[in-house]
């Protein structure tokens, strides 16, 4: 007689190892495609912006300051 058992807990692991193995290289995959010009292009535009704004500010605040150290006394 051979009696006719479901399924061990050492296949149902394996399949869960399987699973989780599949969903991480789809998740790599995709995350390693890369990104598309017009995306790239998008962020260097942002970036560049914020690089000017930075370097704008970053002159009003040493204007700031010359102008209190020239006007000290009044």
């Amino acid at each position: 007689m051979q009696t006719n058992r479901s399924a061990s807990p050492s296949e149902g692991r394996n399949i869960f190892i399987i699973i989780a193995i599949l969903i991480l290289v789809i998740f790599l995959y995709i995350k390693g495609e890369g990104l598309s010009n017009r995306v790239h292009e998008k962020i260097t535009k942002n970036h560049s912006g914020l690089a000017n704004a930075n370097n704008l500010s970053k002159e009003a605040v040493l204007g700031i300051r010359l102008g209190l150290v020239l006007n000290y006394d009044n």
